[in-house]
């Protein structure tokens, strides 16, 4: 999941660890370079339910690094390091409706 502001992305990671238990990390600040692509810390977080009262006892930890960088307005590569382990993928815009990027 990203979100795009100016020179600045957000983007979520749902994603595995290495036993199998679902980790969700996210790079709240990822900042364009000079290459086109945009790098950020990458986190992690936990903390009690949305809807407990009061909400309090949240933490973050930085567990690596992300980047995004994209072929066009529809493909690109995410390149993440956690814990030390990095990892690459492919990834591909998925349309929801029938707009059309303004990135083309």
């Amino acid at each position: 999941n990203i979100t795009h502001q100016d020179n600045t992305l957000f983007a979520t990671l749902f994603t595995y660890d290495a036993s199998g238990r679902d980790l969700w990390l996210v790079m709240s600040a990822g900042a364009r370079q000079a290459d086109g692509s945009y790098f950020g810390d990458l986190y992690q977080t936990s903390g009690p339910a949305f809807n407990t009262v009061p909400f309090s006892g949240v933490t973050v930890s930085t567990v690596g690094t992300m980047r995004l960088r994209f072929t066009d307005g529809n493909n690109g590569t995410l390149t993440y390091t956690y814990n030390g382990v990095t990892v690459a993928k492919s990834i591909q815009r998925q349309v929801f409706s029938t707009t059309f990027s303004a990135c083309n």
